[in-house]
């Protein structure tokens, strides 16, 4: 591969690197990048064809690692993580092979669990009565992050919070 130096005067192959250190990144969204800092096409197809043979770039890697991320670093839904990951690129066949082994529907609640224990705790909420306004930011919170609104009353139920009625559907 040539030393075709651009931006901050780093060959495609540094570049591509550079950009993996910080995080693992889908194929796609690495070739955007690349696309972006006017790298030519052929230069990046070539750099992400050895990018994969080195095992450095792979989508169903990429795919577990951003599901990780997101149940246990920075939780939010399923829903929400699904289409983080076709914005970057993941293709839908890549995602319907594997996206149920790495973020199940168990795990989902159990990071919902957490998420409002943690959330009920914080205000030192979860044994005694919450207020509306509480209730309200704590809702608007899980709503924030994708989850399902009667998902979250199914969860503050189990955890025998008081004044669910006002959330209620009518």
């Amino acid at each position: 591969m040539r030393k075709n130096r651009r931006h901050n005067n780093l060959s495609p192959l540094e570049q591509a690197l550079k950009l993996l250190t910080v995080r693992p990144r889908s194929k796609w969204e690495l070739k955007q990048l690349l696309l972006d800092r006017k790298y030519t096409k052929d230069e990046i197809e070539q750099v992400i064809s050895s990018l994969i043979n080195w095992g450095y770039l792979d989508d169903i890697k990429f795919i577990e690692s951003w599901c990780y991320y997101r149940k246990h670093v920075s939780p939010k839904s399923r829903c929400f993580v699904l289409r983080e990951l076709k914005a970057k690129g993941v293709s839908s066949s890549d995602l319907e092979s594997c996206f149920n082994d790495f973020y199940s529907e168990e795990e989902e609640l159990d990071c919902l669990k957490h998420l409002m224990e943690k959330k009920l705790t914080k205000k030192h909420l979860i044994s005694s009565k919450i207020n509306e306004k509480d209730m309200q930011k704590i809702f608007s919170a899980l709503l924030r992050k994708g989850f399902n609104y009667n998902l979250i009353l199914d969860i503050f139920s189990q955890l025998g919070t008081k004044h669910l009625d006002n959330f209620q559907e009518k």
